[in-house]
């Protein structure tokens, strides 16, 4: 059980470190997901369309790289969880939330995702 702890932390730190640099790349602009109050869709296409080509394509980029960061933290978090002692059903619980936390992190993704190559990409259809 080390060696997966210690690669999904490097692999949380990783998807963290792409983020950021990704980030900067597109002039620090966050991700449509980490905004709020919530945007329309016209604010969606306003603010993508300030990037450039280059940077919309970068921000898919950093899209793809926050779709890959639940699949990280999510059992990384689990698997810390677990292993302290402590009550079991208290535990059960707290490991099914970091599950649910990393469901419902793609599912949102899945949706900015759709959303976002349909401004990027305008002839891409799904």
């Amino acid at each position: 059980m080390g060696f997966v702890v210690w690669f999904l932390a490097a692999a949380t730190l990783g998807c963290t470190l792409a983020f950021s640099y990704i980030s900067r790349s597109v002039g620090g602009l966050a991700t449509l997901d980490a905004t709020l109050p919530l945007w329309t869709p016209d604010e969606a296409y306003a603010r993508l369309s300030s990037l450039g080509e280059d940077g919309r394509h970068a921000y898919l980029n950093l899209n793809a790289v926050d779709m890959i960061y639940p699949f990280c933290y999510a059992p990384l978090l689990s698997l810390m969880i677990s292993s302290q002692r402590g009550n079991a059903v208290v535990k059960f619980l707290a490991v099914i939330s970091t599950f649910l936390a990393g469901f419902f992190d793609i599912v949102e993704n899945l949706c900015v995702m759709v959303q976002t190559v349909a401004i990027v990409l305008p002839g891409c259809v799904f």
